[in-house]
């Protein structure tokens, strides 16, 4: 599957050996964990957000709100 497979002796050799192609690719990488990191603090809060008024519809036998 790969062409060479390089083996490294510790973590700081690879960190030193790896870096971005360009500089649009770090900042695509710079942005995107920003996005990441974000998300992570706002999916589970929504989906609490909709299973609490799923729940409070069901309770009053009520459809849930779009």
């Amino acid at each position: 599957m790969f062409a060479e497979a390089t083996q490294f002796q510790n973590l700081v050799e690879f960190a030193k050996s790896v870096s971005p192609a360009t500089n649009t690719d770090a900042a695509k990488a710079v942005f995107w964990s920003f996005v990441a990191g974000f998300a992570e603090g706002f999916v589970p809060n929504f989906i609490d957000k909709v299973a609490k008024e799923a729940e409070q519809a069901h309770t009053s036998g009520q459809a849930p709100q779009e």
